[in-house]
């Protein structure tokens, strides 16, 4: 089982949670409904076709996300509003699995990881200044204790976030492989953002420091064909940060993985 860590800063507290995404008691962790892709949807990284409409926010990974499909392809969409919880996502990725036997058992699942950051890519390591996917830790927010609160530290805090944020948007424009495991149309555990296998995921981080993320998985990856009337099983995971030489600083919310699983039908016009 995949361990979860939490923790909360004294600024985050000071805030009023003011971090936490407001709809979080609105939208079930899982999402509970089959839906069909938009007509115009693009996977480019982009929120053009969303808006706030997603169908679940999942605590544990502290990310809102829809699923949704068309009669070729399996879409996962993904928005993170926390910088802190987008060094995770660049530090491993997003790591969408999918088993088609509608077992939640990771080995027998394919599974789609982007971004890939790799050392030759933009990873620098370490947690201060501008380095380590955009510096920074969870730490970091509170340098401003002890020195006054309310107005102070929300401009202290929202300074600190700007300046992470432009140092991810850096990072992730080095983002152009797609990591792959157990694909049915290719063999290649790594391919290109721009690959011949239909096999799509973009992101961006925007002007309010959020992370948005697309990606698409045609259903002869998945070894499925249209009309398929199985139940899909998928686990949304956030790897953070593996490498064995790092040990993430004291940082266990970057180091931890965290992960949930849920299970999904395509939808039919």
């Amino acid at each position: 089982m995949t361990l979860k860590f939490y923790s909360f800063s004294t600024v985050t507290l000071l805030l009023g949670l003011s971090y936490l995404p407001v709809f979080s008691q609105k939208l079930p962790s899982a999402q509970e409904k089959s839906l069909i892709a938009p007509a115009d949807i693009r996977i480019d990284g982009k929120n053009k076709e969303w808006g706030t409409g997603f169908q679940a926010y999942n605590k544990s990974t502290n990310l809102q996300y829809t699923i949704c499909n068309d009669d070729k392809n399996l879409y996962l969409v993904v928005k993170s509003t926390d910088v802190l919880n987008n060094r995770k996502i660049l530090a491993g990725g997003i790591t969408f699995g999918v088993n088609s036997d509608g077992k939640k058992n990771e080995k027998e699942s394919i599974q789609l990881t982007f971004p890939v950051i790799t050392a030759s890519a933009g990873f620098r390591g370490g947690r201060g200044g501008g380095g380590g996917f955009g510096g920074g830790g969870r730490g970091q927010r509170g340098g401003g204790q002890g020195k006054g609160q309310g107005k102070a530290i929300r401009e202290s805090a929202k300074e600190r976030d700007s300046i992470m944020a432009a140092g991810q948007r850096s990072q992730l424009l080095q983002a152009k492989e797609i990591k792959l495991k157990g694909f049915k149309n290719t063999t290649d555990s790594v391919v290109s953002i721009y690959n011949e296998f239909g096999i799509k995921a973009f992101a961006s981080i925007d002007g309010e420091n959020a992370f948005f993320y697309e990606a698409a998985i045609p259903f002869e990856a998945l070894g499925i064909t249209k009309g398929y009337t199985g139940v899909l099983a998928y686990q949304i995971l956030l790897s953070g940060l593996q490498l064995k030489d790092f040990n993430g600083g004291g940082d266990p919310e970057l180091t931890s993985p965290t992960d949930f699983w849920g299970k999904y039908t395509l939808a039919t016009k």
